[in-house]
């Protein structure tokens, strides 16, 4: 048994040398692109860690200003929204621009929500409109771009649109101060 190994090897002596060749270069190669690869983990770790801490140090650093800008920004917010007294022109706009796309609002009822902000009062009403939806899409997109603050709470659409008419169900809540 030991001889016919020998006379395989003596045989085949250019492909037992190619193949122990090839072995060698892979155990280099393997070597060399993971020395590399493990270099520029370790490159790139640091640097995500270098940025990572400066950023940490800059938020943990102005926790306070960045509260007493919070703060600034509701307070400017709030100092933008309408008093409650003008809350007959505000409803007024939003039946002004359903009027734009002769769609009857019927009666409205603005019901009051609680809201846990103090000094903020809401209003919401709830309608059902139908229409084709180029129309309602529309209807919606100047409701969104309304000098007021209109929130549009709730959406739905029911219909077929290939049919044409759709029936949007819609909750819009606007906000006094």
């Amino acid at each position: 048994m030991h001889s016919r190994f020998v006379n395989i090897f003596r045989f085949n002596k250019i492909f037992w040398w190619v193949i122990c060749l090839l072995l060698i270069l892979n155990v280099v190669f393997y070597m060399a692109f993971r020395k590399r690869q493990t270099n520029r983990i370790y490159e790139l770790h640091n640097a995500y860690y270098e940025k990572r801490s400066s950023q940490v140090s800059q938020t943990e650093g102005n926790g306070k200003d960045l509260f007493l800008q919070a703060r600034d920004d509701i307070k400017f917010f709030i100092e933008g929204l309408p008093e409650r007294k003008e809350f007959t022109e505000t409803t007024a706009e939003l039946f002004d621009i359903f009027k734009r796309y002769q769609i009857d609002m019927g009666q409205t009822v603005y019901k009051p929500e609680s809201v846990d902000y103090s000094g903020l009062f809401k209003y919401s009403t709830s309608l059902s409109i139908k229409g084709a939806y180029p129309t309602l899409k529309a209807l919606l997109a100047d409701i969104q771009e309304s000098g007021n603050l209109f929130c549009i709470e709730d959406l739905s659409f029911t219909g077929n649109n290939g049919a044409g008419t759709l029936e949007m169900k819609v909750k819009i809540s606007t906000y006094f101060r």
